[in-house]
């Protein structure tokens, strides 16, 4: 049994993870020409969440859609981000080009319906 203290803390986190979904959760009217910008911007939020630094890429033809700045080590990190449906993989999805995997971008794979961001476990280098 949740003592006073504990089941307030439960209640609070139970909210905070409904106004969490609430904020992410894509509308279902949404242009299509606009998910993968939701989607970057999504991926931004849960960046910024991380800890990191975040910079968005100011071409739609770059060869990483974020920078992720880790404030810490001062180490960078290329990103491209994909949406994803729920329940499926980003199998469908474009794969990284020869050069992003060259110069080691991650992709970044963002349930636009749930808000869950993930890594893809492509590798960074062909083997």
């Amino acid at each position: 049994m949740l003592d006073a203290g504990a089941a307030t803390r439960h209640t609070q986190k139970k909210r905070r993870r409904k106004r969490d979904s609430q904020f992410c959760a894509s509308s279902p009217d949404i242009a299509d020409k606009h998910r993968g910008s939701q989607a970057e911007l999504m991926g931004s939020a849960w960046l910024f969440g991380q800890g990191f630094e975040v910079f968005r890429n100011l071409s739609q033809h770059g060869i990483a859609d974020l920078i992720a700045l880790d404030p810490s080590t001062g180490s960078c990190m290329l990103i491209d981000v994909k949406s994803e449906a729920v329940g499926r993989s980003a199998g469908g999805a474009r794969k990284l080009t020869k050069e992003q995997k060259r110069i080691g971008v991650r992709r970044l794979l963002v349930d636009r319906k749930t808000g869950i961001c993930r890594w893809d476990r492509e590798p960074a280098v062909d083997v």
